[in-house]
């Protein structure tokens, strides 16, 4: 599943908006549970409809927002940075022991 993630994360950065594959209709559960896919929606079916695309028989068409991916990726990204920022404050304000200093 990671190694999906990182496919979404890298099509994000060719800034693709929707992931769309074909499905054997028997796994559309998994795809869907298991990675997040859904049915194209009539606006996408609409607009993919003059891409040239191989069409399996019987196959179901899904698609993942990549867009909404692309956001909360950034928002992850940001509140990591802050974090790792805060991490550094907080250690900086920590004070030093002095491991050699007679504790008595």
């Amino acid at each position: 599943m990671k190694l999906l993630m990182q496919i979404e994360l890298f099509l994000c950065g060719l800034e693709v908006q929707n992931l769309i594959i074909q499905a054997d209709p028997n796994t559309f559960e998994m795809w869907k549970l298991k990675f997040g896919l859904k049915e194209l929606t009539e606006d996408i079916k609409k607009k993919i409809t003059s891409f040239n695309i191989l069409r399996l028989p019987n196959a179901v068409k899904l698609y993942k927002d990549l867009n909404t991916l692309a956001k909360e990726a950034e928002a992850n990204k940001d509140n990591e940075n802050h974090n790792a920022h805060q991490t550094r404050n907080d250690q900086a304000e920590t004070p030093l022991i002095d491991l050699n200093s007679d504790p008595h």
